[in-house]
């Protein structure tokens, strides 16, 4: 299927939902915890992923409330809830468990009463998998700077976004919607960049994982620019604090496994104080991803703004040393380089080494050793005169 086919399926499947489910939902419930179409709950290390439903029934005279879980095959789970009312409504809590992999669940919830049933709410192609993030500079954007048309043809069924990439503060708080990842845009919905959308698709074609990535990332944004307002941590006026909401608001901000994070150009010509800013950005990773493991640092390289002598090279060396949990990505040998950016070829083969370390890191999947960018051992000068 392509690209626009894929996107078209998805449409499909959602805007109905979204037209029917919500007002029958605001009359006779209210919903505190739900799926939404197209959504991501977070799997575990035992590959489950737990679901919640909560509210209060708002209107009298119902007796049970039916929860049913389905997919293409048919029934999965049905949850029979006996409702008992209060002054404020009859309340429900319940959770039910996803297997994560390859398949869609679709929730739907009625009301049971005087012998008939009512359906309140509905949530289609809800799935269970992996969540990563990617932040940025331009490069890390990824956009189609060529115009080649080729970066959605890794768009995949299984490869979700949450929100909008826009900059606009109200803008990013205001869309709090599912959807497929796409790869040709920036500053808009789904937006993940060429190499997010084509990382995605490999892990899910090799893992058979679902994942869902956000793209946070801002082009020509020096380091200083990435960093947390430590007073407002969500300020969605800031880079971090939309990544930071956008994770919250998706329910993903727990589970979020790795950063892949593409920045430097920037400050190439003044990076004597880039290797300390990234260790506090990192301390605020830490504080705000409680489960992050993985850390992937692309290592820029000569040309857009970084001279041959730059500090920045040295500085993004030395931060596995100090924190284990980064992986370097050298860039300097990826095809398609244009000075600055990349050619989709360039991308592509980016997706496939850091795909390749993920696989490795995550997923126990052997790749190696030739994998990993190397580092060096020892230098030394062959002569006196350094020559």
């Amino acid at each position: 299927m392509t690209a626009s086919r894929i996107l078209s399926a998805f449409l499909l499947l959602v805007l109905p939902t979204l037209a029917i489910s919500a007002p029958l939902a605001a009359q006779e419930l209210q919903l505190e915890a739900f799926p939404k179409d197209g959504q991501l709950s977070p799997r575990r290390a035992d590959g489950w992923a737990t679901v919640q439903i909560a509210g209060a029934v708002r209107s009298p005279g119902w007796s049970q409330l039916v929860l049913r879980v389905e997919k293409r095959q048919g029934l999965v789970e049905e949850q029979v809830i006996d409702l008992s009312y209060a002054a404020s409504g009859a309340p429900f809590s319940t959770t039910t468990e996803l297997r994560a992999g390859l398949r869609d669940y679709h929730f739907r919830l009625a009301l049971r009463g005087g012998g008939g049933e009512l359906p309140v709410a509905e949530a289609r192609s809800v799935v269970a998998g992996d969540v990563f993030l990617i932040g940025g500079q331009s490069n890390a954007v990824a956009l189609d700077y060529w115009n080649e048309q080729l970066a959605n043809q890794d768009q995949s069924w299984w490869v979700r976004s949450f929100g909008t990439q826009a900059l606009g503060a109200v803008e990013s708080r205001n869309d709090q919607t599912w959807y497929l990842a796409e790869g040709e845009r920036q500053r808009s919905r789904a937006a993940v960049g060429a190499w997010g959308l084509a990382l995605g698709a490999k892990l899910v074609e090799r893992l058979e994982v679902p994942v869902a990535i956000i793209n946070g990332a801002v082009g020509g944004t020096g380091i200083v620019a990435h960093l947390r307002n430590d007073a407002d941590p969500t300020d969605t006026t800031t880079i971090y604090g939309r990544m930071l909401w956008r994770a919250e608001a998706s329910g993903l901000r727990e589970h979020v496994r790795a950063i892949f994070f593409y920045q430097g150009e920037s400050d190439g010509s003044r990076a004597a104080l880039w290797g300390q800013r990234f260790d506090k950005l990192i301390a605020d990773w830490r504080e705000d991803y409680p489960r992050l493991r993985k850390i992937y640092l692309m290592q820029v390289r000569q040309g857009c703004g970084v001279p041959a002598d730059s500090l920045i090279f040295e500085s993004q060396r030395e931060l596995p040393l100090r924190h284990p949990e980064i992986s370097l990505m050298s860039t300097s040998a990826l095809p398609g380089h244009d000075g600055c950016h990349y050619f989709h070829a360039g991308y592509e083969a980016l997706a496939t080494q850091l795909a390749r370390l993920a696989a490795r890191d995550f997923y126990r999947r052997p790749f190696g050793p030739e994998i990993q960018s190397p580092d060096a051992i020892a230098a030394w000068r062959a002569n006196a005169a350094g020559d």
